[in-house]
């Protein structure tokens, strides 16, 4: 039998630990972050420009600047030919401190093991990219395996990360059905969130060059940052904080019911005004109160706080906010 290993609270407040590492201060701290978003969104030039900038110590996103540090990009979906061309675009100073690689065996297969001996073999390793997570995971066999599979994949990348002290950053997919929570729209099961350090999700409207990368995590605060495609010099920018999240047409309707409305309303009033059912108004309401647009007494009614950036929303043709 094994001996259950502990440690005291006090003796805990009394060890001297290290500070958090990041690859990217205040985005990609060490251990695993999962970076999501729809195909072909631009999810693999971010990560070439974070790749670079960390190698080469400059700024990431054109202004978040990093400590330099060896990197290891898993370009699993190119070739030579196209990280070149990319590489050409971008305009930037590189150096032998990244390091690229076409082909990685599935992690259950020995990817794992092949990860953790180049790192051992590497000095100054600050960041992994896998791009993308479905060329090395093992395939589902049922959905009841799923969550299992899902925990165990996370757990061992994020078991490596912590053992050498760096950031893992894996590429992956978001569904293709819609989820009231941003980060509930991450393929796979929430073994796979609940497993990593830190969840992003990356959203763009088609021939649109902003996008909003929503970020959450263990070491991080949560937040919402707005993104801007240069195509000039094929690079993602930070624009700013997006003060407030995207509003769905049905979050929208429910806003503009309650500002129209002379009193407070409860979720059965707002539900027959807008045609919703109860359930879906009640959860919207309660996510509406989370990010600061309504607020309700202590009778449960909803009124619409008194915010001229929300008033703005409503109206606004524009997808932003």
């Amino acid at each position: 039998m094994s001996i259950l290993k502990t440690i005291s609270a006090r003796k805990l407040l009394a060890t001297k630990l290290g500070s958090t590492k990041w690859a990217i201060p205040g985005l990609i701290p060490e251990g695993v972050t999962l970076l999501a978003g729809k195909p072909k969104l631009g999810k693999s030039w971010i990560a070439l420009d974070l790749a670079v900038a960390v190698a080469s110590g400059g700024r990431a996103l054109g202004k978040i600047r990093v400590d330099r540090g060896r990197v290891l990009l898993l370009a699993l979906e190119d070739s030579d030919k196209r990280i070149r061309s990319r590489l050409k675009l971008l305009g930037r100073p590189v150096n032998n401190r990244l390091e690229i690689a076409y082909s990685l065996e599935r992690l259950d297969l020995g990817g794992l093991k092949t990860l953790d001996q180049w790192i051992r073999t590497h000095q100054n390793v600050r960041l992994v990219i896998i791009d993308t997570l479905g060329r090395v995971r093992p395939p589902i066999s049922n959905r009841a395996a799923m969550y299992l599979e899902d925990t165990r994949i996370g757990s061992q990348l994020q078991k490596l990360a912590t053992r050498h002290r760096i950031s893992i950053l894996v590429i992956h997919h978001t569904r293709k059905a819609g989820a009231m929570d941003v980060f509930d729209q991450v393929s796979g099961s929430t073994g796979l969130t609940g497993s990593v350090d830190t969840i992003a999700v990356l959203a763009r409207s088609r021939n649109s060059s902003e996008a909003t990368l929503s970020l959450t995590g263990r070491d991080i605060q949560e937040q919402e940052l707005t993104l801007r495609f240069h195509s000039s010099c094929a690079t993602w920018k930070l624009a700013g904080e997006a003060k407030f999240t995207r509003l769905s047409k049905e979050r929208k309707s429910i806003l503009r019911i309650l500002r129209k409305s002379s009193i407070p309303l409860l979720p059965k009033q707002i539900a027959e005004a807008t045609g919703l059912s109860s359930q879906s108004v009640r959860h919207l309401v309660l996510r509406l109160q989370k990010e600061g647009h309504v607020g309700n007494n202590e009778d449960h009614k909803y009124f619409i706080t008194k915010d001229i950036h929300t008033v703005h929303t409503i109206h606004s043709e524009n997808e932003y906010v």
